[in-house]
């Protein structure tokens, strides 16, 4: 609510002074409102000294991110001398981010002038994570709901179409159409591994963990890796001694696959990928991790947290329609690991399957 002054501005920065929330007092007065006084709780929060704040506009917190719409009512309500409470992207100092609910309300003189605005901060980002967490929990849980339906039905249906074409096989080759019949057994199977994926992503689909050697796998599956890449120049790269995850097979090598498409589209023909396969901990614990790289176009900031939301893609015209990384992500919490994602724009992109290892042999 709108504060009154009495004229002592030495005493009421005594109290601003003495408070625990970020406070900063601006000077009505002037055209671009500079900061006249910030408390310690201020500097605090922000990084910055008193000397880079007094005098400047607060617009210095703002930063890439940073709501422009929001921006526009905070100038708004200053115009208007209205209270204004609202939450905004802010940048401190070291250019780290914070979620900051902005509290600004003007400050009258005895003549009903005002003279100041007074700025409460107070840093949400761990309310605002929590609440974007519980939100994607949400989403997720109705996407896995509209997946598990789809994959259901699905599989029904291509359990008679894959059975019809297995008893009509021979007769392929006496109707001089076996290659066509191959193919559209070949597609049925294939549609019915998708179903098969779906209800992974979903986390309802039964897994058939068993110890796995993924430098083995991986070298088996060398060949198709580089036929998936194409034309870019595919390595692999191992830890001398990887250790082993227990992990369903098929569904590892699907996601791996999934991975290198993905790489394979954000690059051009002479552009690098890298499958690499190495030891770190997660939580804590010993972990292995299966990591794709590529050189390609990267990720710029607010792609890279959404990039394995369902049906996420800045592809215009999407074969998968955005479900690649969010199946990946699917299986690999199936498999208790973890998705983790690191690119910038222009950087290319690193994509890791992170599980938990296991003591257990491998079972050939």
């Amino acid at each position: 609510m709108p504060q009154s002054w009495n004229g002592d501005l030495a005493a009421f920065q005594a109290v601003l002074g003495g408070a625990r929330m970020p406070t900063i007092l601006t000077d009505a007065t002037q055209a671009d409102h500079p900061i006249i006084y910030a408390n310690q709780a201020f500097l605090d929060l922000t990084g910055y000294g008193r000397d880079d704040v007094l005098g400047r506009n607060c617009r210095f917190l703002q930063g890439p991110l940073t709501d422009r719409k929001a921006v526009a009512r905070i100038r708004e309500a200053l115009r208007q001398e209205q209270p204004i409470s609202i939450e905004v992207l802010n940048y401190r100092d070291d250019g780290s981010s914070f979620w900051n609910a902005l509290f600004i309300g003007p400050v009258f003189d005895g003549a009903g002038r005002v003279r100041y605005f007074l700025g409460n901060q107070l840093d949400v980002t761990e309310q605002k994570a929590a609440e974007e967490a519980l939100h994607q929990k949400h989403k997720m849980k109705a996407v896995g709901q509209l997946a598990t339906g789809m994959a259901h039905v699905l599989t029904n249906l291509l359990q008679v179409v894959v059975g019809a074409l297995e008893l009509m096989a021979p007769k392929f080759q006496e109707a001089g159409v076996a290659r066509r019949g191959a193919r559209a057994l070949h597609a049925a199977r294939d549609a019915a591994e998708l179903a098969h994926q779906l209800l992974a992503f979903a986390r309802k689909a039964p897994l058939s963990p068993r110890p796995l050697d993924l430098v083995d796998t991986v070298q088996r599956m060398q060949p198709l890796l580089e036929a998936t890449a194409e034309a870019r120049h595919l390595r692999l790269a191992f830890d001398a001694s990887p250790r082993r995850a227990l992990l369903d097979r098929a569904q590892f090598e699907a996601a791996l696959l999934s991975l290198v498409v993905n790489a394979r589209e954000a690059t051009t023909e002479q552009g690098q990928i890298v499958v690499r396969v190495q030891n770190g901990d997660l939580d804590g614990a010993p972990a292995v991790s299966i990591r794709v790289e590529d050189d390609g176009d990267g990720m710029g900031p607010g792609i890279v947290e959404r990039a394995a939301e369902p049906f996420f893609t800045t592809k215009p015209s999407p074969r998968n329609a955005g479900m690649g990384l969010a199946m990946v992500g699917g299986f690999v919490a199936q498999s208790r690991g973890r998705l983790e994602i690191e690119s910038e724009a222009g950087r290319g992109a690193r994509v890791a399957m992170v599980f938990p290892a296991t003591l257990t042999e491998v079972v050939v």
